[in-house]
């Protein structure tokens, strides 16, 4: 389950990038 931890952190990342 650590894989859809991951994936969560990744998906925020990338719409703070977008936000940017």
């Amino acid at each position: 389950m650590c894989w859809l931890l991951e994936y969560d952190i990744t998906e925020a990342v990338n719409q703070a990038w977008w936000k940017k």
